[in-house]
């Protein structure tokens, strides 16, 4: 690949020094060497989409990248020991799946090959391809050939018989250049008889062509206010989030779509159906090539389909459940390691951000249990380099709207939102919300002791149910220890939370303290793992006196308050918590602390036998708390 880069002078755009006098023999030099080029097809080479690896992460990445362009072609290029079965059992599950199937299979003596790849293979394979009125499109094409050093040795004789017609002018050329001319005149600038057979135009020439570089069609989003909600009520996002999706499609006919390895109606994002369906390639009559909704029961298939229309100008979002995003951790690490180096390379241009959404979170299992409580996903985004990474934990439906049409308008990034599908408290008005969510954090001052000024303790709640635990926990204190002066804040981007110059915008110190004081016990409610968080704020000053709960690995099947409990999230160990931490500085706080704190687990006990006699969590348990 890199060869026919070079002879089609696209290098030569952005690596003029390989054209002086060492010309080639540096590029070959040069290659898989410290400082050199890479030894596999990556970012940095034109047209490619894809680094390599198991042949179902290829295929998937193929199938995305010619979703609604029936005029593309993609080369999906699998290596030896990927197939290494019979020829039936080769040929059969394909055929299943609905393709016609031709199966070249070569011997290792030259002869059998000559004329054949030329003459044979590529004219049928171009002509199966092409758009006409009596041809179907699902063609599948198998080269079996030996391993690739033994193919080459015996073929040698003979290679330029069997090649395409325009390489093959590349190579007599180059010979007869090589053979004929004085070695002290041959210099690295191709020769005239090979530079005569290329395009003049750039864009005519081999690895040019837009949808791999310079496609990408930026969305048009719609006003996601005229759909957010007064505060006060209970609402679900991704109910929600599903009709600011079906805006987005209608805006958007042919350049977004949703990859869904679970079933879209039970995350509650069915409204996307009133505008479009699932997309059956294999029933013409049910939307086989417009319908925006890619549905398979595979967390793999999806990724690769929805790093392939990224990576060709379209936008895709996967919402999943959030226990099963892990599956597919490998296939987004490498996405993002690709987008990192295309984003480096000076000739890329901008991709669409690849979108996730987690739903169905660990402490909302009430019928699934323990196997499907895991949050790790979360971790895997923060271990990304920060310049490609956000993830986004938002407390209502009106900030997750806002968060939503916020990374639909992003480029080059991997974004992950997490947020649940069941009803919840809608805290403030859309205006208020999308002020929040661009200042990624902020004080809630209807939560907080006369509005957060002078507190005890800072409470902050990161996700939905985990801010609503952190409200509750505000407003049981204020009702049974009103001389404790809490401040309430919420975050919903975890990213600020970081050191200076950690990430492209974390808070200063400066803010960092206005936000959470320079010296009051801070109290973190938080959706992941604990460690998670507490790497983040690693650097940050003073973190001794900061106090992180999250998921412990405690799950069953069971009610959400008592899925809190289990994993010390609950309003009752949050206010305990609290109690503590005033108690440092306020001593009216401390006279009391020894009686409150016995008082409020006696209550968290209470809660989880009623759960357990009862099968539910007592009433009242989730009416929006009042802070009167």
């Amino acid at each position: 690949m890199t060869l026919i880069c070079y002879i089609s002078w696209v290098l030569a755009m952005e690596h003029q020094e390989i054209f002086h006098d060492a010309g080639l023999a540096k590029l070959i030099s040069s290659f898989s060497t410290p400082g050199g080029s890479h030894s596999h097809i990556n970012a940095e080479t034109p047209e490619s989409i894809h680094e390599g690896g198991e042949l179902g992460y290829k295929l998937s990445a193929a199938f995305g990248a010619v979703m609604d362009k029936q005029e593309l072609i993609v080369a999906c290029v699998v290596g030896d020991s990927e197939a290494e079965t019979d020829d039936p059992e080769l040929t059969a599950p394909y055929s299943g799946y609905g393709y016609q199937v031709r199966l070249y299979l070569k011997s290792r003596k030259s002869r059998d090959l000559k004329g054949t790849f030329g003459n044979e293979i590529i004219p049928w394979l171009y002509n199966s391809l092409t758009p006409g009125e009596h041809t179907f499109l699902n063609y599948l094409l198998m080269l079996k050939l030996p391993h690739p050093l033994a193919f080459l040795l015996d073929l040698a004789a003979n290679l330029l018989n069997s090649v395409p017609p325009i390489l093959l002018v590349y190579i007599k050329s180059f010979a007869d250049l090589a053979l004929n001319a004085n070695p002290a005149i041959i210099t690295g600038v191709p020769h005239e008889s090979i530079l005569r057979v290329i395009p003049a135009v750039p864009s005519k020439r081999f690895l040019q062509r837009k949808e791999t570089n310079g496609g990408y069609n930026e969305l048009v989003t719609p006003e996601w206010q005229k759909i957010g909600m007064q505060k006060g009520i209970q609402e679900s996002y991704m109910k929600r989030v599903g009709e600011f999706l079906l805006e987005v499609i209608k805006e958007n006919p042919t350049s977004f779509c949703i990859f869904s390895p679970d079933e879209l109606v039970s995350n509650k994002l069915d409204a996307v159906f009133k505008e479009t369906g699932r997309n059956f390639q294999w029933d013409v009559a049910a939307r086989a090539s417009g319908g925006r909704i890619i549905g398979i029961l595979s967390e793999h298939k999806c990724q690769g389909m929805v790093q392939g229309c990224t990576l060709t100008g379209r936008t895709g979002i996967f919402p999943s459940y959030e226990a099963f995003l892990g599956i597919i951790h490998t296939m987004m690490v490498q996405y993002a390691k690709f987008v990192e180096i295309a984003h480096e390379t000076k000739w890329r241009k901008d991709i669409g951000s690849l979108n996730y959404i987690e739903t169905s979170t660990w402490m909302r299992q009430e019928h699934n249990g323990f196997s499907h409580q895991n949050p790790s996903f979360i971790g895997a985004i923060l271990n990304l380099k920060p310049a490609f990474a956000r993830l986004y934990l938002p407390p209502d439906a009106n900030y997750f709207l806002s968060t939503v049409s916020h990374c639909l308008r992003t480029k080059n990034y991997v974004n992950l939102m997490v947020g649940s599908k069941q009803p919840t408290p809608v805290w403030l008005f859309p205006e208020e919300a999308n002020e929040h969510c661009i200042a990624g954090a902020s004080i809630w001052k209807f939560a907080s002791t006369d509005g957060g000024v002078r507190p005890d303790v800072v409470l902050v709640g990161i996700a939905v149910e985990l801010t609503f635990e952190v409200l509750a926990a505000a407003a049981l204190l204020r009702k049974e220890v009103p001389e404790l002066r809490v401040r309430v804040v919420n975050v919903t981007d975890s990213m600020i939370l970081g050191p200076e110059r950690s990430h492209p915008h974390p808070l200063l110190d400066s803010d960092f303290n206005a936000l959470f004081t320079a010296d009051r016990r801070i109290i973190f409610n938080y959706h992941g793992y604990p460690g998670e968080l507490r790497g983040l704020l690693f650097g940050r000053p003073n973190t001794g006196r900061m106090e992180i709960s999250g998921y412990n690995e405690e799950g069953t099947t069971t009610t959400l308050l008592d899925m809190m409990l289990a994993n010390g999230v609950s309003r009752y160990h949050i206010a305990s918590a609290a109690i503590r931490g005033a108690a440092l500085v306020n001593e009216r706080v401390a006279v009391g602390a020894q009686q409150k704190v016995p008082l409020f687990m006696h209550r968290a006990q209470k809660a989880r036998d009623y759960a357990i006699q009862y099968g539910q969590d007592a009433p009242n348990t989730y009416d929006t708390p009042k802070f009167e």
